[in-house]
């Protein structure tokens, strides 16, 4: 697993001394065995911390959500009356667009940045000019 997703086997552990992830089980040798959603799940992780810079709290939570909202689809699948339904699905448009307004905070953040380090590369480059 360290191998397939970039992360060392400490790394590993400690996601799963923290609830990030939940290996499928351990093999007779006592190996952690994980899941290809497990590998799926990790590469999301990796992606979300080096490229966006996320928190592993915020991760954990953006995981969380997930997780529900896919207990919820399947419950949604299932009978329901109709103010059962409804009430489910708010709350899952609700989870959404918590999720929605980080990222938009998080991009918001990054396309300041962005603008001053273009602003600041484009000074030293007037002033090589000269």
């Amino acid at each position: 697993m360290a191998a397939r997703t970039g992360f060392t086997k400490r790394t590993l552990r400690y996601y799963e001394e923290i609830g990030l992830i939940t290996p499928a089980g351990r093999s007779e040798g006592n190996y952690r065995l994980y899941s290809e959603a497990d590998v799926a799940r990790l590469q999301r992780i990796k992606r979300l911390k080096d490229v966006l810079g996320i928190p592993l709290s915020s991760i954990k939570r953006m995981a969380e959500v997930e997780e529900t909202l896919d207990a919820l689809g399947t419950e949604l699948r299932g009978p329901l009356d109709p103010q059962q339904r409804r009430s489910r699905l708010l709350q899952a448009r609700a989870e959404l667009e918590r999720q929605l307004r980080a990222i938009d905070e998080r991009l918001e953040t990054l396309t300041h940045m962005r603008t001053e380090l273009a602003d600041r590369l484009a000074r030293i480059d007037q002033a090589v000019v000269r």
